[in-house]
């Protein structure tokens, strides 16, 4: 017997349901598989290059930064204070029951810190 699609892939179904429905969820959140979300994320993976190249370059070599360098580092940091910010919004895929949370409480518990 085959299973049916939802058995097989209830992640990716949860989403085309969302999708289908256009819940509220669906227009407030955004998915973990969203073609925006992953260039942001590609965004940042530049972005964090370009602070692990330049920060030991501060420290050893220049004790005043110039006006146009501390201007660019605020930038880049104000983008990763956007991105803490955004992943409040990001719906994500549970690794147990492999479906779509969209929950807003979940997904902050999920962000916050353990102890």
């Amino acid at each position: 017997m085959i299973p049916a699609i939802g058995e097989v892939l209830p992640a990716l179904c949860m989403y085309l349901i969302m999708l289908r429905e256009k819940t509220a969820a669906a227009d407030m959140l955004s998915s973990a598989l969203s073609v925006c979300l992953r260039y942001w994320e590609l965004f940042l993976t530049v972005l964090v290059i370009y602070s692990a190249w330049i920060c030991p370059f501060e420290l050893a070599f220049l004790r005043d930064l110039p006006s146009k360098l501390l201007l660019v580092e605020n930038i880049v940091n104000g983008f990763f204070a956007i991105d803490i910010v955004l992943t409040f919004f990001v719906a994500y895929v549970d690794s147990k029951t492999h479906l779509l949370v969209d929950d807003r409480k979940k997904i902050a518990i999920r962000c916050l810190p353990s102890s």
